[in-house]
């Protein structure tokens, strides 16, 4: 699956280590400063990312999933980004805080690709350019929308349980990045 992260901060990059380590996806860094490679300290280690870091948006295409994980207020300036990486299948994931995910993005990728707000539990913090220390368990929750868990978490057989995201499916659809941490309740 081809992945974009579009804002490498302390969630995108945790985000965007976590798909590394999985190995699984075509992993792209859309960032505005260049950077060799991003590494994440978390409580099982270290990861060493080397995704390809892109900062120009006019090359890149179409991808399956965009993770949008820069500040709300940065959305106009990644329009941009969103245009090209959008192709008629995409699907965009807002990890920003705030509310009115979908009326943000909507008007920088049209009404019929499939805008999913999305909520993020993680203390992370960016140290430096491309440089983060990730010192809790990552939770990220969908609200609504196609089913995140199936495509952004790899496995549904949950083993081995290092390598892949617990997957529980109740109200919401939930999501948890869990191959560093020991576990995570599902929430209703």
């Amino acid at each position: 699956m081809r992945i974009a992260v579009v804002g490498v901060g302390a969630i995108g990059g945790s985000l965007a280590a976590d798909l590394a380590d999985l190995g699984k996806h075509d992993l792209t860094l859309c960032v505005r400063s260049a950077f060799d490679r991003l590494v994440v300290e978390h409580p099982k280690g270290r990861s060493q990312v080397a995704a390809p870091v892109v900062t120009d948006s006019s090359k890149v295409g179409p991808v399956d999933w965009v993770l949008l994980a820069t500040k709300a207020h940065q959305t106009e300036g990644s329009a941009p980004w969103l245009q090209a990486l959008c192709g008629p299948t995409t699907r965009i994931a807002v990890l920003q805080n705030g509310v009115d995910h979908v009326s943000r993005v909507r008007p920088h990728v049209g009404a019929k690709l499939d805008v999913v707000p999305v909520v993020v539990q993680l203390a992370a913090e960016k140290t430096a350019a491309a440089r983060i220390v990730h010192v809790s368990r990552l939770a990220v929750r969908a609200e609504r929308g196609p089913p995140l868990a199936v495509d952004l978490c790899i496995s549904r057989d949950r083993k081995p349980f290092q390598d892949v995201c617990q997957i529980a499916f109740n109200v919401r659809e939930f999501i948890a990045f869990e191959h560093r941490f020991e576990h995570v309740e599902a929430t209703a």
